[in-house]
């Protein structure tokens, strides 16, 4: 599906590719020394670290290490000059019981579905305390598989031998909410699936260029997933990935290159039926007049494009 609305895409998506290329690099292997501090648990020190490294990556790392402290505001105020948005989440004891209400929706919308998407920022931990509700409403729905960004081949053996989850996980994982998100699922009773890139999937995408390294790495995340669901004729699979990796349709850049997201190849590949839900267009583009002070589902019929089923606008930022 090309939608006229990406022939030219936006500083943000860019951003986000730029994301999505130092995540390939920087997240299940990390050399830097903030990282090495990230590996001891020195999660202040970490930040301090950061200094030295370059404009726009320094700014997402700095998200992602105040996400793990628990710093929802200056999470979202690290990423302002990169996502041009400087909004701060309003914090709220009542996220999970407000929540319940949009998870049991997309459950319901979900329940003739083969795949789940679900996008969260990695910066925003409120993203994964959702999808930790979700999670039990669509174990009822019949979904088997739990397939996440980020979950490396240690930790999925951790997570199946029902040991804890320790300081060598991936970065994401270091915060408390990814941390609940995992456990929630074996407890559940979900089969996990490691999708991330091997590491000769990994160096043949890092020898390409820009768009074409985008591309490589959302065909072996997808090859990687069907390996394991083909299997299962049965399957009904969670992918809970981050941005854009959703989308369920293409990207068209100015040189004429598409980039198809993950939800995308899968829906191509396989004729599979596809349900994406977005966390992330109406946080960072909400109306900061509105009162709302429970998360709204909103449909492809109001002001969701192609790319997505439903978005979920979470409580409105404070500016």
């Amino acid at each position: 599906m090309m939608l006229r609305w990406w022939a030219k895409p936006s500083r943000k998506s860019l951003w986000v590719l730029l994301f999505i290329l130092c995540s390939i690099k920087h997240v299940t292997a990390m050399p830097e020394k903030w990282a090495e501090r990230v590996e001891q648990g020195e999660y202040r020190q970490a930040l301090a670290a950061t200094e030295e490294l370059p404009d726009g990556y320094r700014q997402q790392v700095q998200a992602w290490l105040h996400a793990i402290l628990g710093q929802d505001r200056e999470a979202v105020l690290a990423m302002c000059p990169v996502l041009e948005k400087c909004l701060a989440p309003k914090r709220s004891s009542e996220l999970l019981l407000r929540a319940k209400g949009v998870a049991q929706q997309v459950s319901l919308s979900a329940e003739d579905k083969d795949f789940l998407f679900l996008n969260e920022a990695h910066h925003i931990s409120k993203h994964r305390a959702f999808a930790r509700v979700l999670l039990k409403e669509i174990k009822a729905a019949g979904y088997k598989y739990f397939a996440v960004e980020a979950l490396d081949q240690p930790t999925l053996k951790k997570l199946n031998d029902g040991l804890p989850i320790d300081l060598s996980a991936p970065l994401y994982i270091h915060d408390p909410e990814f941390k609940r998100l995992l456990l929630q699922a074996r407890s559940l009773g979900f089969t996990f699936i490691q999708y991330e890139l091997s590491e000769q999937q990994r160096e043949a995408c890092n020898a390409l260029d820009r768009l074409a390294r985008i591309n490589c790495r959302e065909a072996g995340q997808a090859e990687n997933i069907l390996k394991v669901v083909q299997a299962d004729e049965r399957a009904k699979t969670f992918v809970y990935v981050g941005f854009d990796h959703g989308k369920k349709c293409s990207v068209f850049f100015p040189d004429g290159t598409e980039v198809q997201w993950l939800a995308k190849r899968l829906k191509v590949e396989t004729g599979t039926r596809i349900l994406s839900v977005d966390q992330n267009n109406f946080f960072f583009e909400a109306d900061k007049k509105a009162d709302i002070s429970s998360p709204i589902l909103i449909t492809k019929s109001d002001e969701v494009d192609g790319c997505y089923d439903y978005s979920i606008r979470h409580s409105v930022p404070d500016a």
